[in-house]
């Protein structure tokens, strides 16, 4: 019978161990290198040439119906220029017709870019429009605008982490669980004073004051959505946490019933909460992706960027042409 040496299977072990820590530095090195290759590789520029591809010349057009806010249309170009590049343009003389729920709102001939209509849009309202222009494809489109979301809210002030923070609270949602309830979007504005200075008085003056967004709302609720959700900040205070959201908090109509209380900061002193349409909401979050993307771009970075750079299609519902003709409702509440 053969016998087991415990010495030399012992010394087989210490070989082994000693063979993986020699190799594992070369492994650290080489994964090193590759990674330097890689991000090397991507700083090269690469001329590309004018694209092949010949875009017809298409008509834009521009709605967001919303009634707090008599209708307005916007008509523009898309034309190919000489050098094969594309410019926008406005468009005069377009023929519209505009329709809700089949009885007609407006037919003619738009003189100006802008078509304004002394008529406030409706809830529960199927809103058509057919546009054309001599020399394009004529175009189409329908959306309808749905109810809007209601809540009660209050705003409080409390010390947190890096001084006096605004906290808004939303609660007692209703209103919801209708057709067309996209999503929810909720924003805050805040009022800016613009001073100037007086020669004769020696001081600052107070000319005018506009409502300003505010571009970072801290929320640690679960049920908002975390695509255009940011990280990495300090705790600005422990009712809201540290992850903010860059101008506007969309919350998806399947969890609006599952929010009790909503609160956030900062909350400024107006408060906006948008019931998007699904055209709206659809417009909104493709636009949102290509911005980000776009702004990855941007700065000294860029070329690491580029690696993960992701072009995305901006939603639209126009058909033969471009833009988007979609339906929001929204309640405003001020302090």
């Amino acid at each position: 019978m053969k016998r087991l040496s415990v010495f030399h299977t012992t010394t087989r072990v210490r070989s082994f161990r000693a063979a993986c820590a020699t190799s594992l530095p070369i492994r650290q090195g080489v994964i090193f290198l590759l990674n330097l290759c890689l991000c090397a590789s991507c700083v090269v520029d690469y001329d590309v040439d004018t694209s092949k591809i010949i875009e017809k010349n298409r008509l834009v057009v521009n709605s967001i119906l919303n009634p707090s806010q008599p209708l307005k249309i916007r008509f523009h170009t898309v034309d190919r220029r000489d050098d094969g590049s594309y410019g926008c343009n406005a468009a005069v003389d377009v023929r519209v017709r505009l329709t809700a729920n089949g009885s007609v709102v407006y037919e003619g001939t738009c003189a100006d870019t802008v078509l304004c209509l002394d008529v406030r849009p409706a809830a529960n309202v199927l809103y058509r429009i057919e546009a054309g222009k001599e020399g394009y494809d004529a175009i189409w489109a329908e959306t309808v605008v749905p109810e809007a979301v209601t809540c009660s809210a209050h705003v409080r002030k409390s010390s947190g982490s890096r001084g006096e923070t605004a906290i808004a609270c939303l609660y007692d949602f209703a209103g919801f669980g209708r057709e067309q309830q996209a999503a929810l979007y909720i924003s805050a504005y805040d009022q800016k004073v613009i001073m100037e200075w007086d020669e004769k008085t020696w001081e600052y003056i107070v000319i005018d004051s506009v409502w300003v967004e505010v571009t970072d709302l801290y929320s640690r609720n679960f049920f908002i959505d975390a695509f255009n959700r940011i990280g990495g900040m300090p705790l600005l205070h422990e009712d809201v946490g540290s992850l903010y959201f860059e101008n506007f908090m969309r919350i998806r109509a399947e969890n609006i019933p599952r929010l009790d209380t909503l609160a956030f900061a900062e909350a400024g002193r107006r408060i906006r909460i948008i019931t998007a349409g699904t055209d709206y909401d659809s417009y909104v979050r493709t636009s949102y992706e290509q911005s980000f993307y776009h702004s990855m771009m941007a700065g000294s970075s860029a070329d690491v960027n580029a690696m993960f750079y992701q072009p995305t299609r901006i939603y639209s519902n126009i058909n033969g042409g471009l833009g988007i003709f979609a339906g929001t409702n929204e309640i405003v509440i001020s302090d």
